[in-house]
Protein backbone atom coordinates (compact mmCIF):
# COMPACT_ATOMS: atom_id res chain seq x y z
CA UNK A 1 0.00 0.00 0.00
CA UNK A 2 1.77 3.34 -0.92
CA UNK A 3 0.14 5.10 1.70
CA UNK A 4 2.18 2.55 4.65
CA UNK A 5 5.14 2.45 2.18
CA UNK A 6 5.32 6.11 2.59
CA UNK A 7 5.02 6.15 6.39
CA UNK A 8 8.18 3.75 6.57
CA UNK A 9 10.43 5.32 3.86
CA UNK A 10 9.67 8.43 6.52
CA UNK A 11 10.21 6.57 9.74
CA UNK A 12 13.56 5.29 7.79
CA UNK A 13 14.67 8.28 7.03
CA UNK A 14 14.37 9.46 10.64
CA UNK A 15 16.14 6.49 11.66
CA UNK A 16 19.01 7.02 9.83
CA UNK A 17 19.52 10.71 10.88
CA UNK A 18 18.92 10.04 13.88
CA UNK A 19 21.24 7.56 14.54
CA UNK A 20 23.95 9.67 12.66
CA UNK A 21 22.92 12.36 15.30
CA UNK A 22 23.50 9.85 18.29
CA UNK A 23 26.89 9.24 17.13
CA UNK A 24 27.79 13.40 16.93
CA UNK A 25 26.53 13.56 20.71
CA UNK A 26 28.48 10.34 21.68
CA UNK A 27 31.56 12.10 20.27
CA UNK A 28 31.01 15.39 22.04
CA UNK A 29 30.76 13.92 24.99
CA UNK A 30 33.85 11.09 24.64
CA UNK A 31 36.42 14.47 24.08
CA UNK A 32 38.03 15.58 27.63
CA UNK A 33 35.96 18.91 27.55
CA UNK A 34 32.72 19.12 26.38
CA UNK A 35 32.50 21.88 23.77
CA UNK A 36 28.64 23.52 25.30
CA UNK A 37 28.55 25.72 22.83
CA UNK A 38 28.83 23.66 19.93
CA UNK A 39 26.81 20.62 21.69
CA UNK A 40 24.05 23.32 22.17
CA UNK A 41 24.28 24.18 18.46
CA UNK A 42 23.95 20.62 17.19
CA UNK A 43 20.94 20.10 19.88
CA UNK A 44 19.13 23.49 18.39
CA UNK A 45 19.78 22.11 15.16
CA UNK A 46 18.17 18.62 15.38
CA UNK A 47 15.45 19.92 17.23
CA UNK A 48 14.77 22.34 14.32
CA UNK A 49 15.21 19.44 11.75
CA UNK A 50 13.17 16.31 13.67
CA UNK A 51 10.36 18.90 14.43
CA UNK A 52 9.91 19.18 11.18
CA UNK A 53 9.87 16.01 9.87
CA UNK A 54 8.07 14.93 12.88
CA UNK A 55 4.98 17.54 11.98
CA UNK A 56 5.77 15.85 8.77
CA UNK A 57 4.95 12.37 9.39
CA UNK A 58 1.99 13.13 11.61
CA UNK A 59 0.02 14.96 8.90
CA UNK A 60 0.84 12.13 6.55
CA UNK A 61 -0.98 9.51 9.34
CA UNK A 62 -4.15 12.14 9.47
CA UNK A 63 -4.51 11.52 5.28
CA UNK A 64 -4.85 7.25 6.19
CA UNK A 65 -6.70 6.61 2.88
CA UNK A 66 -7.29 2.77 4.39
CA UNK A 67 -10.81 1.18 4.49
CA UNK A 68 -11.50 -2.98 5.40
CA UNK A 69 -14.79 -4.09 6.01
CA UNK A 70 -12.77 -6.08 8.42
CA UNK A 71 -13.47 -5.23 11.78
CA UNK A 72 -10.33 -7.44 13.48
CA UNK A 73 -7.84 -6.26 10.60
CA UNK A 74 -9.71 -2.54 11.10
CA UNK A 75 -8.59 -2.06 15.18
CA UNK A 76 -5.29 -4.06 14.06
CA UNK A 77 -4.62 -1.05 11.86
CA UNK A 78 -6.56 1.80 13.84
CA UNK A 79 -4.36 1.13 16.91
CA UNK A 80 -0.87 0.67 14.60
CA UNK A 81 -1.34 3.77 13.36
CA UNK A 82 -2.56 5.68 16.83
CA UNK A 83 0.01 4.45 18.72
CA UNK A 84 2.38 5.82 15.96
CA UNK A 85 0.90 8.86 16.47
CA UNK A 86 1.17 9.26 20.13
CA UNK A 87 4.76 8.20 20.48
CA UNK A 88 5.65 10.72 17.41
CA UNK A 89 3.54 13.72 19.21
CA UNK A 90 4.93 12.94 22.39
CA UNK A 91 8.57 13.15 20.77
CA UNK A 92 7.68 16.08 19.35
CA UNK A 93 6.21 17.51 22.68
CA UNK A 94 9.43 16.82 24.58
CA UNK A 95 11.67 18.64 21.32
CA UNK A 96 9.72 21.51 22.02
CA UNK A 97 9.59 21.94 25.62
CA UNK A 98 12.94 20.69 26.89
CA UNK A 99 15.89 23.38 27.06
CA UNK A 100 19.64 22.96 27.36
CA UNK A 101 20.87 22.23 30.13
CA UNK A 102 18.78 19.24 30.19
CA UNK A 103 18.38 17.11 33.18
CA UNK A 104 16.56 13.86 34.03
CA UNK A 105 14.47 15.86 36.49
CA UNK A 106 13.29 17.79 33.79
CA UNK A 107 12.61 15.23 31.30
CA UNK A 108 10.43 13.44 34.16
CA UNK A 109 8.62 16.17 34.35
CA UNK A 110 7.97 17.79 31.14
CA UNK A 111 7.03 14.24 29.67
CA UNK A 112 4.03 13.34 32.60
CA UNK A 113 2.99 16.96 31.67
CA UNK A 114 2.40 15.47 27.63
CA UNK A 115 -1.55 15.47 26.76
CA UNK A 116 -1.79 13.40 23.18
CA UNK A 117 -3.52 15.30 20.73
CA UNK A 118 -6.93 14.96 19.27
CA UNK A 119 -6.61 12.22 16.50
CA UNK A 120 -8.64 9.79 15.35
CA UNK A 121 -8.87 7.22 12.41
CA UNK A 122 -11.24 4.72 11.44
CA UNK A 123 -10.65 2.15 8.52
CA UNK A 124 -13.80 0.14 9.49
CA UNK A 125 -15.98 0.30 6.55
CA UNK A 126 -19.67 -1.92 6.31
CA UNK A 127 -19.08 -1.90 2.63
CA UNK A 128 -15.83 -3.00 0.92
CA UNK A 129 -14.81 -0.22 -0.98
CA UNK A 130 -15.05 -2.58 -3.83
CA UNK A 131 -18.86 -2.16 -3.84
CA UNK A 132 -18.90 1.33 -3.71
CA UNK A 133 -17.62 4.53 -3.17
CA UNK A 134 -18.79 7.95 -2.07
CA UNK A 135 -17.30 9.89 -4.74
CA UNK A 136 -19.01 10.50 -8.26
CA UNK A 137 -16.37 8.85 -10.21
CA UNK A 138 -14.57 6.31 -8.53
CA UNK A 139 -12.39 5.23 -11.28
CA UNK A 140 -11.06 8.94 -11.74
CA UNK A 141 -10.22 8.69 -7.62
CA UNK A 142 -7.87 5.70 -7.92
CA UNK A 143 -6.13 7.16 -10.88
CA UNK A 144 -5.72 10.71 -8.81
CA UNK A 145 -4.79 8.34 -5.97
CA UNK A 146 -1.80 7.07 -8.06
CA UNK A 147 -0.50 9.94 -9.47
CA UNK A 148 -0.28 11.58 -6.11
CA UNK A 149 1.69 8.67 -5.00
CA UNK A 150 3.65 9.03 -7.72
CA UNK A 151 4.50 12.07 -7.12
CA UNK A 152 5.15 11.36 -3.36
CA UNK A 153 7.25 8.41 -3.82
CA UNK A 154 11.10 10.01 -5.35
CA UNK A 155 11.45 12.37 -2.42
CA UNK A 156 9.33 10.83 -0.27
CA UNK A 157 6.95 14.03 0.00
CA UNK A 158 4.32 13.35 2.72
CA UNK A 159 0.80 13.08 0.42
CA UNK A 160 -0.79 16.15 2.10
CA UNK A 161 2.02 18.67 0.45
CA UNK A 162 0.67 17.36 -2.51
CA UNK A 163 -2.67 16.50 -2.44
CA UNK A 164 -4.89 15.13 0.60
CA UNK A 165 -7.86 13.20 0.60
CA UNK A 166 -10.42 16.03 0.06
CA UNK A 167 -8.31 16.99 -2.68
CA UNK A 168 -8.86 14.30 -4.67
CA UNK A 169 -12.18 13.83 -3.63
CA UNK A 170 -13.12 17.36 -5.09
CA UNK A 171 -11.50 16.56 -7.87
CA UNK A 172 -13.14 13.36 -8.51
CA UNK A 173 -16.63 14.91 -8.02
CA UNK A 174 -16.34 18.35 -9.45
CA UNK A 175 -13.89 17.61 -12.69
CA UNK A 176 -11.69 20.55 -12.95
CA UNK A 177 -10.51 21.22 -16.18
CA UNK A 178 -8.51 24.31 -15.76
CA UNK A 179 -6.15 25.36 -13.39
CA UNK A 180 -8.73 28.55 -12.36
CA UNK A 181 -10.96 25.65 -11.83
CA UNK A 182 -8.39 23.55 -9.61
CA UNK A 183 -7.77 27.23 -7.93
CA UNK A 184 -11.41 26.36 -6.32
CA UNK A 185 -10.46 22.75 -5.18
CA UNK A 186 -10.08 22.48 -1.63
CA UNK A 187 -5.87 22.52 -0.97
CA UNK A 188 -5.19 24.11 -4.03
CA UNK A 189 -3.23 27.23 -3.62
CA UNK A 190 -1.57 29.27 -6.77
CA UNK A 191 1.78 27.46 -5.70
CA UNK A 192 0.13 23.59 -5.45
CA UNK A 193 -1.78 24.62 -9.18
CA UNK A 194 1.90 25.91 -10.43
CA UNK A 195 3.80 22.77 -9.32
CA UNK A 196 1.32 20.13 -9.53
CA UNK A 197 -1.30 21.36 -11.27
CA UNK A 198 -0.98 20.46 -14.98
CA UNK A 199 -0.41 16.49 -14.20
CA UNK A 200 -3.40 16.46 -12.16
CA UNK A 201 -5.21 18.37 -14.96
CA UNK A 202 -4.06 15.67 -17.52
CA UNK A 203 -5.44 13.10 -15.70
CA UNK A 204 -9.07 14.64 -15.54
CA UNK A 205 -8.89 16.01 -18.72
CA UNK A 206 -8.28 12.39 -20.13
CA UNK A 207 -11.05 10.87 -18.00
CA UNK A 208 -13.40 13.56 -19.02
CA UNK A 209 -12.87 13.04 -22.97
CA UNK A 210 -12.94 9.00 -23.01
CA UNK A 211 -16.44 9.06 -20.78
CA UNK A 212 -17.54 12.42 -22.67
CA UNK A 213 -17.89 14.09 -19.59
CA UNK A 214 -17.15 18.06 -19.22
CA UNK A 215 -16.58 20.01 -15.79
CA UNK A 216 -19.10 19.80 -12.83
CA UNK A 217 -17.29 23.03 -10.98
CA UNK A 218 -20.74 24.92 -11.05
CA UNK A 219 -21.79 22.45 -8.45
CA UNK A 220 -19.47 22.96 -6.25
CA UNK A 221 -20.54 26.84 -6.56
CA UNK A 222 -23.41 26.30 -6.37
CA UNK A 223 -22.87 24.67 -3.03
CA UNK A 224 -20.43 26.60 -1.45
CA UNK A 225 -22.56 29.89 -2.44
CA UNK A 226 -23.37 31.44 1.32
CA UNK A 227 -26.87 32.18 1.93
CA UNK A 228 -28.04 36.12 1.69
CA UNK A 229 -28.67 37.28 5.44
CA UNK A 230 -32.09 38.82 4.90
CA UNK A 231 -32.51 42.96 5.69
CA UNK A 232 -34.64 43.31 8.69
Amino acid sequence: MPFLKNIQQQLVELDDIGSKFRHQVENIFHKSEVDEDFLSERLDAAKTFFTGKIHDLTETLKQSPATTDSRENAQNYNDGIKTLFSELSQKDYLLNKLQHPFSVENYFTVKNSFVIPDFTVNAYSKVSAGKTFKVNHPKLYFRLIELRNKICEPDNTPIYLVAGSKTIEEMADFLPLSEKELLQIHGFGKAKVEKFGRQFLEVITDYCLDNNLTSRMYEKSVEEKPKKKRKK
